[in-house]
């Protein structure tokens, strides 16, 4: 009798809870739409639980301070801007170059297969180009607070400046999205893909990356070279319907470079390395 009073508690305190949340997603859902998304805004800008919106010690964090003290010089170069010397003081080797050509960024209409979306990284940062983009993005982690977001405009005649984000690169960088929970987070998605860099947002279309996917899931979306046998990876293709699986897909694999696909140079590599991207 008492397994059966627990298990009918239970049973109700189960009933309960999906019912309040059940009236809270529809309470949600019927506010206007600046209230609700003022709602969403402040939690993403500042995390409960952690106070994301607190000071960072990340490591691009302290390259920047060390920046402002004098200790550190970047130079503006050329149309990459600080790219080049902003690795080589945050230690991240060109090498780690990995091309994403889906629109699924903060500077997305500036990305297309063309002008693919470059990522260089080691163990805490990641810095992303664009070809005429007005601005590099980092993410660095910090140890407390978790993935840390900033921008740093290109701007040849301006004193170099970091911006924080603490909210809208949290509109993917996040999970529990709908919750009073949830902490920052590095992603990696495959998605396929079209030849203007649209994605396709349909069911078995796109997926979260992570170490147990698949080889022949993996990188739509996303440039790859370097050799890798008969194994089969949605990189390289572009995709004319969400329901369409490519045979071309054998013969857009196994590529020593990128440079008939598109313009290359102004990257500091013309490769997507197959090992940085099984790395990132």
């Amino acid at each position: 009798m008492v397994t059966g009073d627990l298990m009918n508690t239970s049973l109700r305190r189960s009933s309960y809870k999906w019912s309040v949340q059940a009236l809270t997603f529809l309470l949600i859902s019927l506010l206007p739409f600046g209230a609700s998304a003022q709602r969403l805004l402040e939690y993403r800008s500042q995390v409960p639980v952690i106070d994301y919106a607190q000071s960072a010690n990340d490591a691009f964090t302290r390259l920047f301070e060390a920046i402002d003290a004098g200790d550190v010089s970047i130079a503006y170069q050329g149309e990459r801007g600080y790219l080049d010397e902003l690795l080589e003081a945050l230690h991240i080797s060109p090498s780690s170059q990995v091309m994403v050509f889906s629109q699924t960024a903060l500077k997305g209409r500036l990305i297309s297969p063309e002008t693919p979306r470059a990522i260089y990284f080691n163990d805490e940062v990641y810095v992303a180009y664009v070809a005429g983009t007005p601005s590099l993005e980092i993410a660095s982690m910090d140890a407390v607070i978790g993935p840390t977001f900033y921008e740093i405009p290109l701007e040849p005649d301006a004193d170099i400046e970091l911006r924080r984000h603490t909210s809208r690169c949290l509109n993917c960088h996040v999970d529990n999205h709908l919750s009073n929970g949830g902490s920052p987070i590095f992603t990696m998605h495959s998605a396929l893909t079209n030849a203007e860099g649209n994605v396709y947002f349909a069911r078995d279309s796109e997926f979260a990356s992570n170490s147990t996917m698949p080889l022949e899931q993996r990188w739509g979306g996303w440039y790859v070279t370097g050799m890798h046998g008969d194994q089969l990876h949605r990189g390289n293709v572009f995709f004319p319907s969400p329901r369409t699986d490519i045979l071309d897909r054998i013969a857009d694999g196994n590529r020593a470079s990128l440079e008939d696909l598109f313009d290359t140079s102004p990257y500091l590599s013309s490769y997507s390395d197959i090992v940085a991207l099984l790395v990132m």
